[in-house]
């Protein structure tokens, strides 16, 4: 059953869709007014948002629904942020604050708008104001089009992904990484245009000392993010801080660097999940003794340019089997142009992946152009 469309989604890994049974309870329990806590009219008067629909999703960060503005003139999309049981009220306001920083401070067509920082009048809740995109997230829109039978070609394919990759690419020169990059966080507006959101995991690398004392006081939230699409060396961070071996000194070194490489990682997993809706393993855990697929990813992956260029005369050859490396199967159904790229950016040495900028400046990317709003024509067939 597909999931309706919604304007954010959660901060969530994985989305939850509320039951019918469960709406009432819920309805009752959320508050109805939501009050600016960044801005007041000229009146003095904090600008209020009110609540004005059932939940679309509650998730384990936070609870979505849509609202309508302080002149009930338009839709908004309310996020509450959960907070969670483990983290003090002034961590929580100071989560909640960050996240409404990384995004405000920037001005992209392919990164989501913010609008408020609010706070719920009849508790201590803060819940984000986005606008509302009708269309929905990009996974959700695929899938409706898939369960249609309406074809996406693959030149409109690649002209969504280098849209996301020119966010991410402006998200980085302004050092702001968003650590959670996936198609159920990229929405799409009335024009087709691609809008990334859902900053709940983001850092401004600009701010070592905020960030620093984050990791330092919940070493948790270095290897966050959604199982299938980070990057292996989030699993070996995980091991080493659950057995008190992480060097965090060496860590905040390398900080930009590690954490731009994160993004790269995702964005690879991404195109083959927009390619072709499926990821080629289910982790990047190489000590996960179930992920035979990415163990084998990583003993076999091109140690030098003369080994890529192999892999990629292999992958053209249509006889080819890969029979030692079951992972390039999935590669061969990509757009001969992107093999090379992708690959590149699954690099499991972190310090030797393909960048936003070598992505942007390849004959692939380059040469790929289409109107987003073919996309939203795609459903009015």
């Amino acid at each position: 059953m597909s999931r309706p469309s919604v304007g954010i989604p959660s901060s969530a890994g994985d989305r939850v869709p509320i039951s019918k049974e469960a709406i009432p309870a819920l309805q009752a329990k959320l508050p109805s007014i939501f009050s600016s806590s960044n801005r007041s009219s000229p009146t003095g008067t904090p600008a209020q948002y009110f609540k004005s629909g059932k939940p679309i999703y509650e998730g384990a960060n936070g609870i979505v629904l849509k609202g309508s503005d302080p002149a009930h003139s338009g839709t908004v999309v309310i996020k509450i942020i959960k907070k969670p049981d483990d983290q003090t009220v002034q961590k929580y306001r100071e989560s909640t604050r960050r996240e409404f920083d990384n995004i405000k401070s920037c001005t992209h067509k392919n990164v989501i708008d913010v609008l408020d920082l609010v706070v719920a009048d009849c508790d201590d809740e803060f819940a984000l104001i986005f606008p509302y995109h009708p269309n929905g997230d990009l996974l959700d829109f695929l899938s409706r089009l898939r369960r249609f039978k309406i074809e996406v070609t693959d030149s409109l394919k690649d002209s969504i992904y280098k849209q996301i990759v020119k966010g991410v690419h402006y998200l980085h020169t302004k050092n702001i990484v968003h650590r959670d990059l996936k198609p159920e966080n990229f929405l799409i507006d009335g024009s087709g245009v691609i809008k990334i959101s859902d900053f709940g995991y983001s850092l401004d690398l600009n701010d070592c000392v905020k960030y620093h004392q984050q990791f330092l006081e919940s070493p948790g939230d270095i290897y966050s993010g959604t199982n299938s699409f980070k990057a292996p060396e989030l699993f070996e961070y995980e091991a080493q801080i659950l057995s008190k071996t992480f060097d965090y000194d060496c860590f905040f070194k390398n900080k930009i660097s590690l954490f731009k490489a994160l993004d790269y990682w995702a964005l690879g997993i991404t195109y083959l999940n927009i390619s072709l809706m499926k990821t080629p393993w289910a982790n990047s855990d190489v000590k996960d003794s179930k992920n035979l697929t990415f163990a084998r990813f990583v003993k076999n992956y091109p140690k030098d340019p003369t080994s890529m260029k192999r892999i990629i005369n292999e992958l053209n050859d249509r006889n080819s089997t890969f029979s030692n490396n079951r992972a390039l199967v999935l590669f061969k159904s990509l757009h001969y142009d992107s093999r090379e790229h992708i690959i590149g950016m699954l690099n499991p040495d972190c310090t030797k992946r393909s960048t936003t900028t070598m992505l942007l400046d390849s004959n692939w990317l380059t040469q790929v152009y289409a109107n987003p709003k073919d996309l939203i024509s795609l459903m009015k067939k």
